[in-house]
């Protein structure tokens, strides 16, 4: 098992076609990181908390950011720990930069994904790949509040905790439910972003991001998406 765990989970379907189920995932902080579940309320008439998260989050243009990334796996007795730089533009424009414990980045640019690790570059592109550009969406969603528009692809919940929002997606395609359980999103109303982000597998085990450090709304260099 690699070290350096990625955002990317990659499935082969059969021995003529690779399907990549491209799972990105965000943000952090550590006061909800620690929140038990059982502190969260379920809201029942969620309509007024999701107008005021869309708000929130429609104002995000740009964030830059460092993150530690937790993979939780079964059979291992600790947690692959990761740190990087994390950097997204509107819309859709994200970078994943893995500095320790290996150097690894994963760019996506519109339509294009590019994964290096320094030996060898992969490339994806949405037109040809219909789970990155579901995922992609979904990516998108996060970052700027419309993946509370995405009936089609999540049943949710939500439940709060003080200024805490926890948004629970249950996916409904069947491939992605083969893999993944549910999602959790995590919002602190005090800040405008996405705050944690957790990736429940089938079984027990998890990918959670813990973002440090936000900047909000700054003038992003295009040339951090580009294919260097």
């Amino acid at each position: 098992m690699a070290t350096h765990h990625l955002l990317v989970i990659a499935f082969r379907k059969d021995n003529m076609r690779k399907i990549g189920l491209l799972i990105y995932v965000i943000f952090g902080f550590c006061y909800i990181a620690n929140a038990q579940s059982d502190q969260f309320k379920k809201v029942d008439h969620p309509v007024e908390l999701i107008d005021l998260l869309q708000q929130k989050t429609s104002g995000v243009n740009s964030i830059e950011s460092s993150f530690t990334q937790h993979k939780h796996l079964s059979f291992l007795e600790d947690d692959v720990v990761s740190k990087g730089k994390f950097v997204f533009k509107k819309p859709n424009k994200v970078k994943w930069e893995y500095l320790t414990p290996a150097s690894y980045r994963i760019i996506c640019n519109n339509e294009q994904m590019v994964i290096d690790d320094g030996v060898k570059k992969q490339i994806f592109y949405e037109k040809d790949n219909q789970w990155f550009s579901y995922m992609n969406k979904m990516m998108s969603g996060f970052m700027t509040g419309k993946v509370f528009d995405m009936d089609d692809a999540f049943d949710s919940q939500y439940f709060r905790h003080d200024n805490l929002v926890k948004v629970e997606l249950l996916p409904k395609n069947p491939l992605v439910k083969e893999y993944l359980k549910s999602v959790w999103v995590f919002f602190d109303l005090n800040k405008d972003f996405v705050t944690v982000l957790q990736l429940n597998e089938i079984g027990q085990d998890y990918t959670k991001i813990i973002f440090e450090g936000q900047v909000y709304n700054q003038k992003v260099d295009e040339k951090s998406f580009m294919d260097q």
